[in-house]
């Protein structure tokens, strides 16, 4: 087989768009149905409790950790990109038998078969994972129909789980 080879670049718009995706779905999702369940229960106590002594305190609070909840991921987000001088570079995939390699300018990362764990996908991107924390994503619209099908088929054939 020949090996499949592509080129892609995440422009400040596109990170922070697929960030902020990825920060509201998947694997914390538990975590997430913990913490809103919270915070519509504490809504509803504080404006059940409107006219008792404390509700303008109540409603501050309640009010923050809703803020506090939408605008971190954002914030994490930002500071992601800002910190990482090669995000932006444009970067060379080469996939094969042997595994998976990226190039930039400034970096240079090959991971064979046997340290990716498994591969996601969606609409509009596809998801290699190293572990449960870290993972790396290109574009559907950088690979043709055929070259995704076999990039699926050769994560499938080296026992590779999608989610």
């Amino acid at each position: 087989m020949n090996p499949i080879t592509f080129s892609t670049k995440l422009d400040y718009k596109t990170y922070m768009k697929l960030n902020l995706q990825r920060s509201y779905q998947g694997r914390r999702s538990w975590q997430g149905t913990i913490i809103w369940l919270f915070v519509i229960t504490f809504g509803f106590a504080t404006y059940n409790n409107f006219k008792t002594s404390h509700e303008i305190t109540d409603l501050i609070i309640f009010s923050a950790f809703v803020l506090v909840l939408f605008i971190r991921p954002y914030i994490n987000a930002k500071n992601m990109y800002k910190s990482t001088p090669n995000i932006g570079e444009e970067m060379f995939w080469k996939i094969d038998e042997t595994g998976v390699e990226i190039k930039s300018k400034s970096s240079l990362t090959w991971r064979g078969w046997d340290s990716i764990t498994k591969f996601s996908e969606n609409k509009q991107w596809f998801s290699i994972w190293f572990n449960d924390t870290q993972s790396t994503y290109f574009p559907k619209s950088a690979v043709s129909e055929k070259e995704l099908y076999e990039i699926k088929k050769l994560m499938f054939v080296n026992g590779k789980k999608g989610l």
